[in-house]
């Protein structure tokens, strides 16, 4: 083969690989998306209803001491799922971005995020949300 065939080969491969990897970073793991969302949902539903212990309960057990200073963020942040809507779940960590500020870039997730971690199989707020 001449180079220019083996270059050509070898670009499309890295093509390949890159979109798989991209196919596999946005919708891998969708049992672990979909624990999230539900629980996010959870909350969602919590603050509807106004139900402030189970907001609680909804995050880590070191973030509870300060439950008010985070509800009252949630409040702020925390906005009913869309069609942009983003969430990125990295290990035993997760990133919710309720409403994002460019969604005709799908794996770009830029607005705010709210974090939330995941500790002996459940998942928890940790009370950090990241303001873009």
């Amino acid at each position: 083969m001449d180079r220019r065939r083996i270059k050509s080969l070898g670009l499309l491969f890295a093509c390949a690989v890159t979109a798989a990897l991209m196919v596999q970073w946005r919708f891998g793991g969708r049992t672990e998306h979909e624990r999230v969302r539900a629980r996010y949902e959870q909350l969602r539903a919590a603050m509807r209803a106004g139900d402030t212990n189970l907001i609680t309960l909804l995050l880590l057990p070191e973030v509870r001491a300060r439950t008010a200073n985070e509800m009252v963020r949630l409040q702020t942040f925390a906005h009913d799922f869309s069609g942009a809507s983003f969430i990125t779940v990295n290990g035993a960590q997760a990133w919710i971005c309720p409403r994002r500020e460019l969604p005709f870039i799908p794996f770009l997730r830029i607005g705010h995020e709210i974090e939330m971690r995941r500790v002996e199989g459940e998942w928890y707020l940790t009370g950090k949300i990241s303001i873009w």
